[in-house]
């Protein structure tokens, strides 16, 4: 599959995890494996994991000590840890997770993890087992990702943009159109061409990460800046404009 714009990776995310919410307790496996085969593969979900993974280290670390302790007390006062929903959606990942790297085929039934973690009370059927864990587990993982596809901070440079970020990236290319066209273009074609590699910077502000773009906007406008259609401030001003950043520090 090609690679997916961020629009694009959500409506596969959710229609995904929507099939997956309502499959039958005897396909989920499959598709749940098919899914994350889906999500390391996507460059932007694939970055959104790794973020994850650094953003609750700490936590990763806790529930490697309880795997290796393994009594019902180390797991109830770990549970009890997980005061938020953003805690428990990074536990729900890391176990999924686990389960998906094991080569065993028969180790690597999500359905287990509700009874491995004692989330169910007595009783029960797979069908049951399996909304368990769509509501331990599953549901709280998507809401993070959505949570990091759409509100999250990009502070590294190999991070990609939220939705959040975009559109205010967006309006201050916008912003800097207008002062371009008020002050400096000097010749319609001059405007033409800025105005062409402005509407694709639009574009990739939710394809490219952080690092990728700026070089892109340091190579569509470094011609326009050595003859002068643009002055140097300006340019300065489009790259912070996309990093937060002041220019000198991406030298």
């Amino acid at each position: 599959m090609r690679q997916l714009n961020s629009n694009e990776l959500l409506d596969k995310f959710r229609d995904n995890s929507i099939d997956i919410d309502y499959c039958s307790h005897k396909v989920l496996t499959v598709k749940v494996n098919q899914f994350f085969y889906f999500l390391f593969d996507q460059e932007i979900s694939n970055r959104i994991l790794d973020r994850i993974s650094e953003d609750f280290e700490d936590l990763k670390i806790k529930l490697i000590l309880v795997h290796e302790i393994s009594n019902a007390r180390s797991q109830k006062e770990f549970k009890e840890s997980l005061i938020s929903r953003e805690l428990q959606g990074a536990f729900g990942f890391f176990e999924i997770l686990n389960k998906y790297k094991k080569t065993n085929t028969y180790s690597k039934d999500y359905i287990d993890l509700v009874r491995d973690w004692n989330y169910y009370v007595g009783g029960g059927d797979y069908n049951d087992f399996k909304e368990d864990f769509i509501t331990h587990f599953f549901k709280p993982f998507t809401e993070l990702f959505e949570w990091y596809l759409s509100e999250s901070k990009t502070l590294k440079d190999e991070d990609y943009f939220s939705f959040e970020e975009q559109n205010k990236i967006i309006i201050r290319i916008e912003s800097l159109r207008e002062s371009l066209e008020r002050i400096e273009l000097k010749i319609d074609f001059s405007g033409q061409i800025l105005d062409e590699h402005l509407e694709d910077l639009e574009k990739l502000v939710k394809t490219l990460n952080k690092k990728n773009l700026i070089e892109i906007i340091k190579g569509k406008f470094g011609d326009e800046v050595i003859s002068k259609l643009i002055s140097f401030e300006s340019f300065t001003k489009l790259i912070e404009a996309i990093s937060g950043e002041e220019f000198k520090l991406l030298n």
